[in-house]
């Protein structure tokens, strides 16, 4: 008896109860704010970090702690979320709805009745590289017939056919020089596991008369479990998918670098959810949105949810791995450990030492084959510790040291980790002897 009641209360709980989504090695997740949380609601998040959700009726924002900032209108009647988009300018944003395929503009900051834009039926995603065409993927002729992607002119809402493809509708994203990404969406049910791939035209294909079709895009990447989302982190050329498989249950976020067996997992998420509304968000700093690279190199918003009781807003950044000093050396003669801490599973690392006195708070950014490298040891007078320290499993190591008792208070400490192949991964925060 005791174990059926066991039974029962396991499956109730919610799986953010039993479990959490895995970051990849190098990332750290942290819950955000979901005010209005709905597990059909579109959402995007601003530069600035403000939320703005579209709950099938409202279209509201929300300050990045959760605080409610606007209403910025309202539909007469519920109809079910495509999708919701800012501008490149952050001035007004569309929302989709694909109960009737409307889509309409709002502007941030003020309330307003929705500015009827286009009815574009089954609308799934849009995406904006320019402030004067929305581009829109849309299944319009229903289920079975493949999937189209419309341009918008929004000064005179005229729409253009620009591809054609197969499938069910499939995501969106611009690259920095005005070329379109696609994700491909098998419309064959049970969906196969592995039937999604990542499309690319160039702007010029775009520029040009005519309809473009698969055939006449970039295979990218194929062998993904599906295509529900698309973000592309312009300071790092790098491209983001959110994988749904509604039949096996799989849902995840790849780095997309090919096919999906080389395309880096940086988030498992939990099996039988779904994700979304992935929006990608990079600082100003030389920080990349990357493994080990320090927090603010940008932060990517996903919404993940079971259809019925859970809706999550979750943050993933990247984690840095961080230096420590601690033993009865640091303070007088005697042993003392260096540790390293959440650095690449099975890496190596190389310790540096310098003058703590000419340690710089405000870290320089040293580039290494397009990667940037923070060190705030004063270089000309630091020194390497001869010889690589191995990380265990987990990332971690500690070494042992011993202060004669001429050490504390005089040197600041960083690590150049490297991962499992040899490759430069990164560095660590300071130590402080």
């Amino acid at each position: 008896m005791r174990s059926s009641l066991c039974a029962a209360v396991l499956a109730v709980l919610s799986p953010s109860v039993l479990a959490q989504d895995v970051p990849a090695a190098g990332f750290s997740l942290g819950s955000a704010p979901f005010p209005g949380a709905s597990s059909l609601a579109a959402t995007t998040t601003l530069a600035n970090g403000d939320l703005v959700v579209f709950d099938g009726m409202h279209v509201r924002q929300y300050d990045s702690g959760g605080g409610f900032l606007h209403d910025l209108g309202a539909l007469p009647a519920f109809a079910f979320p495509s999708f919701v988009l800012a501008d490149p300018s952050e001035q007004q944003v569309f929302f989709g709805e694909s109960s009737t395929g409307a889509i309409y503009r709002l502007f941030l900051g003020l309330n307003s009745s929705p500015d009827f834009v286009v009815a574009l039926p089954f609308n799934y995603d849009a995406a904006m590289i320019v402030g004067s065409a929305l581009f829109v993927s849309a299944a319009t002729c229903g289920f079975g017939c493949g999937n189209e992607i419309w341009s918008v002119d929004l000064g005179s809402l005229q729409t253009t056919l620009e591809a054609t493809v197969g499938g069910a509708s499939g995501p969106l994203a611009f690259d920095a020089s005005g070329g379109l990404y696609y994700g491909t969406v098998s419309d064959v049910f049970p969906t196969p596991p592995d039937a999604s791939a990542v499309l690319h035209w160039t702007a010029s294909q775009l520029a040009a008369t005519g309809v473009l079709t698969q055939a006449d895009a970039q295979l990218v990447g194929d062998g993904f479990a599906g295509a529900a989302r698309l973000a592309f982190d312009a300071e790092g050329g790098a491209l983001f998918l959110a994988e749904n498989n509604f039949t096996s249950g799989a849902n995840r976020i790849r780095r997309v670098l090919g096919s999906a067996l080389q395309s880096p997992v940086v988030l498992e998420g939990r099996n039988g959810l779904s994700l979304a509304n992935l929006t990608l968000r990079s600082n100003s700093d030389p920080a990349l949105f990357a493994a080990y690279q320090p927090a603010s190199g940008g932060s990517l918003f996903y919404t993940t949810t079971d259809f019925a009781v859970l809706a999550e807003r979750i943050v993933l950044t990247p984690l840095r791995p961080s230096a420590s000093v601690s033993g009865p050396g640091t303070s007088g003669p005697g042993p003392f450990d260096v540790a390293l801490a959440q650095g690449p599973p099975g890496g190596s690392a190389r310790l540096y030492v310098g003058p703590s006195a000419r340690y710089h708070s405000l870290e320089s950014a040293l580039l290494f084959r397009g990667l940037p490298l923070f060190f705030g040891l004063d270089l000309p007078t630091t020194s390497g510790v001869p010889g690589l320290l191995r990380l265990d499993a987990l990332g971690n190591l500690a070494q042992g040291y011993l202060n004669p008792g001429t050490y504390q208070g005089l040197f600041a400490l960083q690590f150049l980790v490297l991962d499992a192949q040899g490759h430069v991964a990164g560095t660590s925060s300071a130590g402080f002897l």
